[in-house]
């Protein structure tokens, strides 16, 4: 006879009308096991035997003791005062276990709840969690010391942890709030990421970009690598292209068919962004909300905002017309290669004069260094190695100085073999020999210094044929065709719509990110769907911007 603990063994009986499984714990006292039989004795006395095909004991019990940093789904919905979980499985059928959930209530009182296996999902906090949450709260204890410092306190009458600093609001105190606010870095998240110092390349996002907007070489290897990378930062002093970086890598993703997410600190970050945008003639797809007042402007303006898009899509439509059918992408790639080598040219042509310049240096040198030993340089002009390219060259002259001799035996024979094959015949030639080094080291010069001439002449009659400003104002035009192609493909299959100033954004995320690809906030949150909404931001990059006005900025994004 076994005394029923409803924390440690759940009872269920099938009705025989139903055929359902019915919670039956509570009401039994005791089980045993009678055969093929199960006695069941209820607490009011009775005994009752069922066969086993009508009963299930879950009394194979697994303990845990749930903390803050552990995720708790009932049903769905996160609950954040369970303390205990006791998984609960039948020594015949280990899956689809049961749970027995231990929970505070508000007046202090521990109560327990049964659930069926579909009703929990439990995830339990790893190593690298609790890591990072340890950094987490080092931070956040040294914003809320820095929220004192300025002078704010918690509010001893609010319900949750609430700074306040008198009449007016103090940043401090809003930062405070803000990570009273964030009990620890959610999931997956671009701060989880930065915290345990890793950055997924999963992105979902290709590695396929486009620069309809004024960029370089720099930039260009910026926006793939936010592409391709979950965590990214962008860092660099005014003036530098961190703005036009980003118009690009919203591009990007928009041609992809991308939803974005600009978020920043300050009004001035976002609407620098915005403003970028409206200039280059992309401002319609933007809904620049934040607060109550910067969300009633946006209602205010959205038939401005329907105008320029109306009128948008009358002039690419034309445009359309005149130019080919379609975006060639591979012709695009081919371009953005033919740019890349501009760039790089015009980035490399000052760095090759300079080592032309110290191998010039170089060889005066050594030049001067043989006259003053009035020692006769050897002639190996009739030798292949002299014709080689200077990589061969020191090759040969490392060897020389290291291993002059190839030896005897077949490992020797082995080694005059290769030699003959990377350096060609050396039949009479004493590499030990320091008239001959120095003929080599002479030859080396030589060459390293007609093969830095030969770049820069290439360099010069690919930029004087290709000129970097007509092939880049190419590409643009170009980027800009195939970004337009993409958003008027994107509007025809989801018809873009004005929003209800009269009902909550969060209610309207499926009109909102139909009709505007790009959202940009300080507070609002579109990665959260309103209820009933199945629309999101389905490739989510945050971007957090710094002006451009003063100090450092830097851009960071992640999924």
């Amino acid at each position: 006879m076994e005394s029923v603990d409803p924390r440690t063994m759940h009872v269920l009986i099938r009705d025989k009308e139903t055929l359902t499984w019915q919670d039956e714990t509570w009401k039994v006292a005791k089980v045993r096991r009678d055969g093929n039989r199960v006695v069941v004795t209820y607490a009011n006395g009775k005994e009752y035997p069922y066969g086993e095909d009508r009963v299930r004991l879950y009394d194979q019990v697994e303990r845990r003791t749930v903390d803050a940093l552990d995720e708790v789904r009932l049903c769905g919905k996160r609950r954040t005062n369970v303390e205990i979980i006791w998984t609960l499985r039948r020594s015949d059928h280990p899956r689809d276990p049961r749970y027995t959930l231990a929970y505070r209530t508000t007046d202090g009182t521990l109560k327990l709840h049964r659930y069926g296996h579909d009703e929990v999902r439990v995830t339990y906090a790893t190593a690298e969690d609790r890591h990072n949450a340890a950094t987490l709260n080092y931070v956040r204890e040294e914003v809320r010391a820095q929220a004192r410092r300025a002078g704010a306190a918690l509010d001893p009458t609010a319900q949750y942890p609430r700074w306040v600093s008198g009449e007016k609001m103090l940043p401090e105190a809003i930062l405070a709030n803000v990570w009273e606010w964030l009990p620890q870095s959610p999931r997956r998240s671009a701060l989880e990421a930065f915290l345990a110092g890793t950055s997924s390349t999963k992105t979902g996002a290709s590695d396929r970009l486009i620069m309809p907007f004024p960029s370089n070489i720099d930039q260009r290897n910026a926006i793939r690598a936010a592409l391709t990378h979950q965590l990214s930062i962008i860092d660099g002093p005014p003036g530098t292209g961190k703005t036009q970086t980003i118009l690009n890598l919203i591009a990007s993703l928009i041609a992809q068919g991308k939803t974005v997410g600009v978020v920043a600190g300050a009004n001035s970050a976002v609407d620098n962004v915005v403003d970028k945008l409206t200039e280059e003639g992309y401002g319609f797809l933007v809904a620049n909300l934040g607060k109550t007042k910067r969300v009633k402007e946006f209602h205010q303006r959205e038939g401005v905002l329907e105008q320029r898009r109306e009128a948008w899509a009358r002039k690419a439509s034309a445009a359309s017309l005149d130019a080919p059918a379609g975006t060639d992408e591979a012709a695009l790639r081919v371009e953005e290669d033919r740019l890349v080598t501009l760039w790089e040219d015009a980035r490399d042509i000052p760095k090759i004069r300079a080592q032309l310049t110290a191998a010039q240096r170089e060889r005066r040198l050594f030049e001067e260094k043989i006259q003053e030993s009035r020692r006769p340089i050897a002639d190996i002009s009739h030798l292949a190695i002299s014709r080689r390219r200077s990589g061969v060259i020191g090759d040969l002259l490392a060897l020389a100085r290291c291993a002059p001799r190839a030896g005897r035996g077949p490992r020797g024979f082995i080694e005059r073999v290769r030699r003959y094959f990377a350096y060609g015949s050396l039949k009479g030639v004493d590499l030990g020999d320091p008239h001959v080094q120095s003929a080599l080291q002479f030859a080396f010069y030589r060459a390293r210094e007609q093969e830095l001439s030969d770049r820069i002449e290439e360099a010069e009659a690919r930029a004087a044929r290709h000129g970097l400003v007509e092939v880049s104002a190419q590409y643009r035009r170009r980027s800009r065709e195939a970004l337009d192609a993409a958003l008027l493909d994107r509007f025809t299959r989801e018809r873009p719509s004005r929003l209800s100033p009269a009902e909550r954004l969060k209610r309207q995320t499926d009109i909102l990110l139909r009709t505007y690809p790009v959202v940009a906030s300080t507070c609002f949150d579109p990665e959260q769907p309103g209820r009933g909404s199945t629309a999101r931001l389905d490739h989510h990059r945050r971007i957090l911007t710094g002006p451009d006005s003063g100090g450092h900025g830097s851009a960071e994004q992640g999924p």
